[in-house]
């Protein structure tokens, strides 16, 4: 598994001063969001090249990229980030599920296959989240069947029940996983069925760097 620091814990800082923040906590992976951060890749004093050479000179890798919602409605924004992140040397993009309906996941199911056709060299991370189609086991349950090979899952532990159940059901689905303070046994579980994909640790502050310590003892 790599530890990969998350810089929403650090949202006003720009690119080099969060790889700063990531390294002082003893990370040399991170991800990035296409939002929410002033570390995103459409922040106005960044390029595609600077970011690449920010990561190079901080010895930290780029594990993920978190573009726009909603592929159903938004087919061509997220395809546009899908290409950035090929262009940030990723063959995968990552986002967040849409509404809580039928509609909605009929639309995601669409968005996913159509986008997968149309770029056939990348993978696509479905994340979980609260108020979304893809909320609860059953929701994991009613949803993956109806997807592509390549679609997997960013599966958030802290906004899901029984996040070690859908692990052990759907390990060979899931593309990336983020955890806080007390999911400390989703990795054990994901230790257990044999992941060994990134692990986002998403703590307040300075917790961050105890999490990543109780992590490393459960994988040792």
């Amino acid at each position: 598994m790599r530890l990969c620091f998350d810089p929403v814990m650090c949202p006003k800082a720009v690119l080099p001063a969060a790889l700063k923040i990531a390294k002082a906590a003893g990370f040399d992976a991170m991800v990035l969001h296409c939002a929410f951060t002033a570390s995103s890749p459409f922040h106005p004093d960044a390029s595609v090249r600077m970011i690449r050479d920010y990561f190079d000179d901080a010895g930290v890798v780029l594990m993920g990229l978190h573009v726009r919602d909603d592929p159903g409605s938004n087919l061509r924004q997220v395809e546009w980030d899908v290409h950035l992140a090929r262009a940030l040397r990723l063959r995968c993009a990552s986002f967040l599920c849409g509404a809580r309906s039928r509609e909605a996941r009929e639309a995601l199911v669409r968005g996913v296959h159509a986008l997968l056709e149309n770029i056939p060299d990348v993978t696509l991370n479905i994340g979980n989240g609260v108020d979304t189609c893809l909320e609860s086991a059953a929701d994991f349950d009613a949803l993956m069947p109806d997807l592509p090979e390549r679609a997997h899952v960013w599966l958030s532990a802290m906004d899901v029940d029984n996040a070690v159940g859908i692990v052990d059901k759907y390990v060979e689905r899931i593309g990336m996983v983020t955890i806080g303070e007390d999911d400390v046994d989703v990795v054990r579980a994901l230790k257990a069925n044999g992941y060994d994909g990134p692990v986002v640790l998403n703590a307040a502050g300075d917790s961050v760097a105890d999490l990543r310590v109780r992590v490393e003892e459960v994988l040792t």
